[in-house]
């Protein structure tokens, strides 16, 4: 019994961690086939090292692709009528 109140309490919070920020994506309106979405990326800020500046921000992931630049990266999904 303890063990499953432990499951049941992690899962619930990894799964609220998942969902901070996932407001950074806000449908204005979907009228007459056109779809229009604000994007709100939130709080980014810069940290230096050394001669270069990178982009860090608390709720995306980031670029990982070896000799480009480390950039924050945003995504969602969006459902549209076939």
């Amino acid at each position: 019994m303890v063990k499953k109140i432990f499951l049941i309490t992690l899962t619930l919070i990894c799964s609220n961690h998942l969902l901070v920020g996932t407001n950074q994506f806000i449908l204005n309106s979907a009228q007459n086939g056109n779809t229009k979405i604000q994007f709100a990326p939130g709080d980014i800020q810069t940290e230096s090292i050394g001669e270069y500046t990178r982009f860090v921000s608390p709720n995306s992931g980031k670029t990982t692709k070896q000799g480009m630049p480390e950039l924050p990266l945003f995504s969602t999904f969006v459902q549209i009528d076939p």
